[in-house]
């Protein structure tokens, strides 16, 4: 509707008194004022940023045993995402908790908590695999000769080539020759080394020669399938949500 519009007609009726409109007034005033203290209200919540986007308040508010999620009857908490995003911090500082979260969560925390759960027996002797490999490897040469029959690559990659507990140890200078002990990952287990470490003016395009030795359940095209079908699996069986960390949720979850 436009001004014109919203006019009404023009007549010859007279116009009212002036003390009618002197009386109105603190009336009108009144509403006005109390419809524009309503106005910047609703404008200052819905332009405020939410607590979580503030990684250090947000970071010293949770603790590890808060629970961020429960789906499928599995109990998810800031513990078990800690040290995860605490390694992204050195690497991407000037993202939220909240975005930290976002990625651990579907790509680590949640297929490794559900791997646990359906390929617990051989997880734990693929553990004890690893590590009889791991006290043979002094050093990266030796795990390269060592895991050649296992599921081996030596490669150069960028951190986001692999998980986030394999991406830190391959890329701090002073693990460059040496073996990690078996780290584990959704799949199962790793030993990695590096051969070498190109590191760049920003971490996240540093370049390192590793030699990754894997100890997993199942072969790829398995493991891209079983990761698929998780997520349809889980996505209606979402329980329980932290209320300050539902913009963190993979999007494919339905919250309730």
């Amino acid at each position: 509707m436009t001004y014109e519009q919203a006019s009404p007609p023009l007549t010859n009726k007279p116009k009212p008194a002036a003390r009618t409109y002197v009386r109105a007034a603190p009336a009108l005033f009144a509403v006005f004022a109390s419809l524009l203290t309503v106005m910047i209200a609703t404008r200052d919540k819905k332009t405020a940023k939410s607590p979580e986007l503030s990684p250090t308040a947000t970071t010293a508010a949770i603790q590890p045993n808060d629970v961020l999620l429960v789906v499928d009857d599995v109990t998810i908490t800031y513990g078990d995402v800690k040290e995860q995003v605490e390694q992204l911090d050195l690497v991407a500082p000037e993202y939220s908790l909240r975005k930290k979260i976002q990625k651990v969560l579907p790509e680590y925390t949640i297929p490794l908590m559900f791997a646990r759960r359906e390929f617990g027996e051989s997880r734990e002797k693929l553990l004890d695999l690893a590590k009889t490999v791991r006290a043979a490897s002094g050093n990266v040469s030796e795990l390269e000769r060592n895991g050649v029959d296992r599921a081996f690559r030596r490669a150069t990659i960028s951190r986001g080539d692999v998980e986030v507990p394999v991406a830190s140890f391959l890329f701090e200078p002073t693990n460059v020759g040496a073996v990690s002990a078996p780290i584990e990952v959704p799949a199962g287990y790793m030993l990695v080394g590096a051969v070498d470490l190109k590191q760049a003016a920003v971490p996240l395009e540093d370049l390192c020669e590793a030699v990754q030795v894997g100890f997993f359940t199942h072969d790829q095209k398995f493991w891209r399938e079983w990761k698929q079908d998780l997520r349809t699996r889980l996505q209606k069986r979402v329980s329980y949500v932290h209320p300050d960390f539902r913009l963190a949720m993979p999007p494919w979850l339905e919250l309730p």
